[in-house]
């Protein structure tokens, strides 16, 4: 029903007719597929072969609304093995709905970015990453029957994107590994396992081989060459990285910190959640220069983590009024950080880069503003830290509830 809401309420994306920068690669790929003609594109695009060729096989005389249905079927898919994956890690069903909802109303979300650009690639790869993640708690006895069947879905995720792989190495962990504070840091948890999860892992490296291949892909681009940039682009503007994950997330991360404790003690117990987590830190500071979006692929531990929090915090036990000073301001600052009730701004002059300070910001930028507004990576310095400055103090008045909160509840205790 919210997916719907955004759908009515979301005009998409005005220049290019729709398909701006690598989403013009995609739709190409797929109107290459429909004609019966070979994929080229840009680099990296043409090795994300997966969506293009279903969109152009299935909807060959509507492309767009070829890829608006596919990733929101991936979409709604990866809700429901994310509703899998938060029980697995024992949180309730209440908490784990509560969360699914949070995550369909993200700003960065697929459930409201598919209707403002339609061809892009992450809601299947963010699936296979979900589905991976979950897997590698559920499955009991690891075979050789559950490694080809890894290793297959492996090879499919990887060819919608390589980023699927990322799911696939959290997997391998899971079953095979385990960190520790002393020397040896990482300890082998099963050689057999190690065994098995070699083919799923020779299975997508290969996959990724042959298609860089077999896929004409054009351009100059290379990996090496992006990270150094992105990387010089942090270091010479570093608050972009931390507001990123505040645009991403709302004041989220800043109210995990203050329940740190609680939450290193759930993370030693859950390795792959700070495996994991670890990993999306990486892929932020060095894969891409639209880092917001790179940091909302951490959203299956940011939220998990989230959840944990609400469920295992003292303010679960605490009285109605010390709920009602957390939740309600909660809501309001999350409600003006994912812009919940607009639609994602247009750019109708292509200006996400240089857009220019906001008419007004709190939490996000309102009034006359356009795409470049709404992302930490795009935004004005001077914006950035308004941005960062309200964010600060919303945060420190969430710790000082939630501090409030515990310390009720140890005098309850030594009462």
């Amino acid at each position: 029903m919210t997916t719907a809401y955004f759908g009515f309420t979301q005009a998409p994306i005005s220049i290019d007719d729709g398909h701006p920068s690598d989403s013009q690669s995609y739709f190409t790929m797929a109107e290459q597929v429909a004609a019966g003609e070979p994929i080229s594109a840009l680099r990296p695009f043409a090795y994300r072969v997966a969506l293009p060729f279903l969109v152009g096989k299935l909807c060959p005389h509507d492309i767009a609304f070829g890829f608006k249905l596919l990733n929101l079927i991936f979409a709604i898919a990866m809700a429901a093995v994310f509703y899998l994956f938060l029980r697995s890690c024992q949180l309730g069903a209440d908490t784990a709905l509560l969360l699914i909802l949070a995550l369909v109303c993200a700003s960065q979300s697929p459930y409201r970015f598919v209707h403002f650009i339609p061809a892009y690639s992450d809601p299947p790869a963010l699936f296979f990453i979900v589905l991976l993640l979950y897997l590698g708690r559920a499955i009991s006895r690891f075979d050789l029957r559950w490694s080809l069947a890894v290793a297959g879905l492996s090879v499919v995720g990887v060819l919608f994107r390589e980023i699927a792989l990322c799911g696939l190495l959290v997997f391998v962990f899971t079953l095979s590994f385990r960190l520790r504070r002393t020397p040896p840091f990482l300890l082998v948890r099963s050689w057999r396992s190690v065994g098995l999860c070699a083919l799923p892992i020779l299975a997508a490296s290969v996959c990724l081989v042959l298609v860089h291949v077999l896929v004409d892909g054009t351009g100059a681009y290379s990996y090496l060459g992006q990270m150094r940039g992105v990387i010089s682009g942090l270091v010479t503007q570093p608050d972009i990285f931390l507001l990123a994950w505040l645009t991403s997330f709302g004041v989220i991360p800043f109210v995990l910190l203050f329940a740190w404790r609680s939450l290193m003690d759930f993370l030693s117990e859950n390795q792959d959640i700070a495996v994991f987590l670890g990993g999306c830190v990486l892929l932020a500071l060095f894969t891409g220069f639209h880092t917001d979006r790179i940091v909302f692929w951490s959203f299956p531990v940011v939220l998990l983590l989230f959840g944990v929090l609400l469920e295992r915090h003292p303010l679960r036990d605490a009285s109605v009024w010390h709920k009602l000073a957390f939740y309600i301001p909660l809501l309001v600052v999350q409600a003006l950080a994912w812009r919940v009730w607009l639609p994602i701004p247009d750019d109708p002059q292509a200006e996400v880069f240089d857009p220019g300070a906001p008419p007004m910001l709190m939490f996000s930028a309102f009034g006359d503003v356009t795409l470049g507004h709404i992302y930490a990576s795009t935004l004005p310095a001077a914006s950035r830290l308004t941005l960062l400055g309200q964010f600060v103090l919303a945060a420190t008045y969430f710790g000082i509830v939630l501090h409030l909160a515990g310390r009720r509840q140890s005098r309850g205790a030594n009462a």
